[in-house]
């Protein structure tokens, strides 16, 4: 081989690599935007099979939660949630396995229109979810929805 060729070849070889991984970071981007589209904000659960892996785990501050258990609370959490409830995917970074999505969820509660935002952060293997990190304001969200008393105030009885 000559040496134009083999500079030919490597420049085909990091060319395919590059491409490889934009086609991996875009198709973990459009697993995580099916997921906030589709399963938090339609409730569509019958496509967590197709989304995430079965050993998924959510790392929560105090524990890990299964895929079950995560499911378990979105179903809850879905339950109590006013008719009007939107969760949207505002903002996606992705690199390599991992995709951040910074997320707004809002509706109409008892004490009017609210907003809030969070970010999850998701590791993706072969096209499922396979772990998750998040932050938001649960204990507001959660009093919001009246699953938690407000601080100050007694438990409804």
């Amino acid at each position: 081989m000559t040496n134009h060729s083999c500079r030919g070849l490597w420049t085909l070889v990091l060319v395919a690599l590059a491409t490889a991984g934009c086609a991996t970071t875009d198709r973990n981007k459009a697993v995580a935007s099916r997921a906030f589209a589709e399963i938090l904000d339609q409730g569509r659960l019958d496509l967590v099979p197709e989304l995430y892996a079965p050993d998924f785990r959510n790392h929560g501050l105090t524990r890990d939660a299964t895929l079950a258990e995560d499911m378990e609370a979105l179903r809850m959490l879905r339950s109590a949630s006013p008719k009007d409830a939107k969760m949207r995917a505002q903002f996606l970074v992705a690199e390599g396995d991992y995709v951040s999505v910074l997320w707004t969820a809002d509706g109409s509660f008892a004490g009017g229109k609210r907003t809030f935002r969070g970010i999850t952060i998701w590791k993706i293997v072969d096209g499922r979810i396979s772990e998750e990190w998040s932050e938001f304001d649960e204990a507001g969200l959660l009093q919001a929805l009246g699953l938690m008393p407000a601080p100050g105030t007694s438990p409804a009885r």
